[in-house]
This record gives C-alpha cells, structure tokens and sequence, in this order.
C-alpha cells in the first residue's frame, strides 16, 4: 500500500514538473509568435520601401534628363543671342 501512496506521489510530482515545462514551452512559443509577426512586418515594410527607392531613383534620373535638355537648351538659345 505504502508503496502505491509512493508511486501516485511520484507521479504527482512528475506531472507537476512536466506541467510547468509545458507552461514554460507555451511561454516561448507565444514569445516566437510575436518575434515571428514582428518580422513579418518588417518584411513587409522593407519591401515598400524598396519598391519607394526604386520610384524615387526612376525620378531623380528623369528629372536629371530634364535638366540637361534645359541646360541645352538654354546653351542653344544664348548662341542664337
């Protein structure tokens, strides 16, 4: 009987030691979770942002153009003067 009442304690704390693992294990995958969305975002917001420094490359390359036909052009109307 003794032995029993030893066994059952024993599994008590068995379960009472594997149910904190448990707990500790459910923590650091609620803790992955958000790192995991955390970078998601951040994906997300690193592409936009390549995707806005390609527009603005696109940009500053026709505004130079721009300004070299005026240069030009300016150059050309000051020859005809």
């Amino acid at each position: 009987m003794d032995e029993n009442k030893n066994e059952v304690e024993l599994l008590r704390i068995e379960n009472k030691d594997l149910m904190e693992k448990l707990d500790t294990l459910k923590q650091k995958r609620k803790d992955d979770y958000s790192r995991f969305t955390g970078n998601e975002r951040n994906i997300v917001e690193l592409e936009a942002l390549r995707e806005l420094k390609i527009k603005l490359v696109e940009s500053n390359s026709r505004l130079q153009r721009q300004l070299q036909e005026r240069e030009k052009f300016n150059g050309f109307k000051s020859t005809l003067n």
